[in-house]
């Protein structure tokens, strides 16, 4: 699932172990420094900790575990309300599919 400026890939399973396990990537090819790596992937793992709490509910409400692993599309670094609305987007959509 795509919503700009993340990509999402995820997985269930229907016995959950732990109710979801998530992976932050950004490019090397985009980012050659891993000053700006670290930076992007600070604000993401900030947005899916302030937003995570919907998702993570439904999934023990329907007793599934997911893992997610969460990619940076953007060419340039983005300001943290960019990232956190695609992160937003991209769990509205996440919580859409499991139900």
């Amino acid at each position: 699932m795509a919503a700009f400026p993340v990509l999402g890939i995820y997985r269930t399973d229907p016995n959950p172990q732990t109710a979801i396990s998530v992976a932050f990537t950004v490019p090397k090819k985009h980012f050659k420094k891993a000053v700006d790596r670290n930076l992007i992937k600070r604000r993401i793992r900030e947005a899916w900790r302030l937003h995570k709490n919907d998702l993570v509910d439904s999934l023990e409400k329907h007793h599934i575990s997911t893992q997610i692993i969460i990619i940076y599309l953007g060419k340039e670094i983005l300001e943290f309300k960019s990232i956190e609305k695609g992160v937003k987007k991209l769990l509205r959509k996440l919580k859409k599919q499991i139900k």
